[in-house]
């Protein structure tokens, strides 16, 4: 019988722990809230500085606030969606409310001049990142922001 040395075991090992699993979407955990100075709430992604998957969608509309104190989107077409930031992303006070995400400032209440892109959340790869999310903050439908660019 031939001994492995104890090297070439964990070599072994590895290759085939690596080769097992699904582990799509491992780094997102769970949706994070920000809050802003009149404790209004932003689901932020506070793992998103490590994804290594781009979507391909735009989100046009208004970022409104809820009648339960979360930033939402209207999409063009009239339809709430939650929305979920990347981290780094903040709220400042003011009249109106923004939201301050890669260096740009984004009205709440006013019609988007910038496309957010992202894409729309399905139950798979990042179907996770909203079971710990506050109930009041999810709707039907959640797009997942990744950028942020000018029309």
């Amino acid at each position: 019988m031939k001994r492995f040395p104890p090297l070439e075991v964990l070599l072994a090992l590895a290759v085939v722990l690596t080769g097992c699993g699904d582990f799509s979407g491992e780094a997102v955990q769970h949706a994070g809230v920000v809050t802003g100075p009149k404790d209004e709430m932003l689901l932020i992604n506070p793992d998103s500085g490590v994804e290594n998957f781009e979507m391909e969608a735009g989100f046009e509309g208004t970022l409104l606030l809820s009648d339960e104190n979360c930033v939402i989107g209207r999409t063009v077409e009239g339809r709430d969606m939650a929305l979920v930031f990347p981290a780094g992303t903040s709220l400042q006070g003011g009249n109106p409310l923004t939201v301050e995400v890669e260096g740009r400032s984004i009205e709440v209440g006013i019609p988007l001049s910038v496309t957010l892109g992202g894409g729309v959340i399905s139950q798979g790869q990042l179907g996770k990142l909203l079971e710990k999310a506050p109930e009041q903050c999810r709707r039907e439908e959640t797009f997942y922001v990744q950028t942020v660019s000018t029309r």
